[in-house]
């Protein structure tokens, strides 16, 4: 699952994207990691580990219409996601707009599917100094999730960032540093009270 793996028509589609998307974002930004067009940090920067969950909890989520997609993240640019074909090859890869702009080429074969978090929920953590989003999952989506992580934690940047895909929207593209193992995940990064809440909603929590 590297994320230098390119192959076939594959190949092709990226270098017609990381090309259409060079072209399109203002000051460029192919690989830039998920920059802001205003110049600032996408809103989710990171995530970590908190203390193990209790897995067997009761569930707290509402259902979800569609499935969250995690996917490991190529590269990003300001600007609309060109159009182009990525079916061809099972290899290929995928491209993901977010609400303020950025396009995401991702690499959906490596990622994983959610179909009910047991939790999110936005916090103020007093320790950090800033508001953040933690999310629990059941005992089979964490046990994927740390080996996806694991995964990620070694590439460089753009390469370690997650893209949290719902509806066919990037919701946050945050970075992870280590494994995240024991099922909860915070979400920390440039948030407002508002924006926090609001990603917590499009994850499920009330």
């Amino acid at each position: 699952m590297g994320a230098g793996r390119v192959r076939g028509a594959a190949a092709v589609g990226l270098a017609l994207v990381m090309a259409a998307l060079t072209g399109c974002g203002g000051d460029g930004g192919g690989g830039g990691g998920g920059k802001d067009p205003r110049g600032g940090p996408a809103p989710g920067v990171s995530v970590t580990t908190s203390a193990p969950a209790d897995t067997g909890a009761p569930r707290t989520t509402t259902p979800l219409a569609e499935p969250l997609r995690l996917l490991p993240v190529v590269m990003s640019a300001p600007g609309t996601c060109p159009s182009v074909p990525f079916t061809a090859d099972p290899d290929g890869y995928a491209t993901y707009q977010d609400r303020e702009e950025i396009c995401y080429v991702v690499r959906p074969d490596d990622g994983m599917t959610v179909d009910e978090p047991r939790s999110a929920k936005a916090s103020y953590d007093e320790n950090g100094g800033g508001h953040i989003v933690t999310v629990t999952f059941n005992s089979r989506d964490a046990a994927r999730f740390a080996r996806l992580t694991q995964e990620l934690s070694t590439q460089q940047a753009p390469g370690n960032e997650l893209a949290i895909v719902r509806d066919g929207r990037v919701l946050s593209a945050p970075s992870v540093a280590s494994s995240i193992t024991g099922g909860t995940v915070v979400i920390s990064g440039s948030f407002t009270a508002a924006s926090a809440r609001e990603l917590a909603r499009g994850l499920g929590g009330g």
